[in-house]
């Protein structure tokens, strides 16, 4: 319970300078990350779309999508609803 990740643990650098977050739950967000996420908040309310629920929350799943999708808010707007459905018609199993 006491243990407390380094960056090394949190993060892998990549060839370009730029980085890739491995640990999402528990942590301090870094400057850029918690900017992203809200202009991804943002572009929901502007587009009139609503976040599933359970998407944007302490496990911070929104922020693993839009690190995969590399930060385009149209294409994690789109990857987060298509998950969600999905997951409406694979569950319960």
């Amino acid at each position: 319970m006491a243990y407390e990740p380094s960056d090394l643990d949190q993060f892998l650098t990549l060839k370009d300078g730029q980085y890739q977050r491995l640990m999402f739950e528990n942590v301090e967000l870094r400057e850029r990350e918690e900017e992203e996420l809200e202009k991804l908040r943002d572009y929901y309310k502007e587009n009139n779309i609503t976040m599933p629920e359970g998407y944007d929350d302490e496990k911070r799943f929104i922020l693993r999508v839009l690190q995969g999708k590399k930060w385009k808010l149209d294409v994690t707007a789109g990857e987060i609803m298509a998950h969600s459905e999905w997951k409406l018609k694979t569950y319960p199993l």
